[in-house]
């Protein structure tokens, strides 16, 4: 095969797009999680592979149609084709700009038919409930549940925080780092949403837990980096008492078995506590309370939110007891 046109393969794309993504996240640009997802789809008889010894300039919108109907035919599921389709559709738009010169792409990428699917409904469960399961989380070992609860953080970026990012005297946490992956190893950086906030928590119960969580820490443990992870694991058994994802969701099932309840850490916890709090705050305010970084990702916590009617009279008859 004339080597000018084997490096407009499909597959050689797919390699060079795959290199790109391992560079990006070796850099801390993209994420671990994402390539693992890419790295399946492009393997040997992976779902890319049905474009194997194609040409990507020459692609129409009837193969594009032709390979999400044998997608459906292999049984998988409608999201997950929408996912394999959606990446697929990048990985061409990246390679028609790489071989463009200057703005605009080297050839044209068909059209991409949307796969409709239905959302899941996010699990909530009332926020009394929540809270009986978090107080049956032992007092030591309750921070990291507390703030992803209350500081709507993820796992990844909670288990990340060190002292160093609490501010003593003003009551502050830097939330900036995120952990890139599951593993105890696996490289920190920043968070998701790639900001950095800074605040007071706004719940008495983890302003409690931060100010006793300081008293625990001893000079001797900051001068040898022992036990300086922020919402720790005292139980743990790395130096730092940073928890792991599998001791954290343990945790939490035992908590949840105490307080007679079923559900799994994320939806019972930050998404129970978001979806009340969407009652109470405007979009804007919700969206920064979350730290999500846009809107839309925020429509699954206000599907069923109810007005505040008391805080309505509020705002325009302050003097209402109403």
């Amino acid at each position: 095969m004339p080597v000018e046109y084997a490096k407009e393969l499909v597959e050689a794309w797919i390699a060079k797009y795959v290199e790109r993504w391992r560079s990006r996240v070796d850099s801390g640009d993209n994420s671990p999680t994402s390539l693992r997802e890419i790295e399946r789809w492009a393997r040997t008889g992976g779902y890319w592979g049905w474009w194997q010894g194609r040409d990507a300039r020459t692609l129409t919108n009837g193969d594009v149609e032709d390979w999400q109907r044998w997608l459906a035919e292999q049984g998988i599921g409608p999201k997950t084709r929408n996912n394999v389709s959606d990446g697929f559709r990048s990985m061409l738009r990246w390679a028609s700009a790489s071989g463009a010169q200057g703005a605009g792409q080297a050839w044209p990428v068909p059209n991409f038919p949307a796969i409709n699917y239905t959302k899941a409904a996010t699990a909530t469960i009332p926020v009394d409930r929540v809270l009986r399961i978090l107080e049956a989380i032992p007092w030591e070992r309750r921070g990291i549940f507390l703030a992803v609860a209350f500081e709507s953080l993820r796992f990844s970026s909670a288990a990340a925080h060190l002292l160093e990012d609490y501010d003593v005297k003003t009551g502050e946490v830097i939330w900036h780092r995120g952990r890139q992956g599951q593993r105890l190893d696996s490289p920190v950086r920043g968070q998701k949403n790639r900001e950095v906030t800074r605040r007071v928590p706004w719940a008495p119960e983890l302003v409690r837990w931060l100010k006793w969580r300081t008293e625990q820490a001893t000079a001797e443990g900051k001068l040898v980096g022992r036990a300086q992870t922020l919402l720790w694991d005292p139980m743990a058994w790395n130096d730092e008492k940073a928890w792991n994802y599998t001791s954290y969701r343990r945790c939490w099932a035992k908590a949840c078995k105490k307080a007679g309840e079923d559900i799994a850490p994320q939806a019972g916890s930050r998404h129970s506590v978001l979806s009340r709090l969407a009652e109470v705050l405007t979009p804007d305010a919700l969206k920064s309370q979350s730290q999500h970084r846009s809107l839309q990702s925020l429509a699954h916590y206000t599907v069923g939110a109810k007005p505040n009617h008391a805080a309505m009279v509020r705002a325009i008859r302050p003097d209402s007891d109403d």
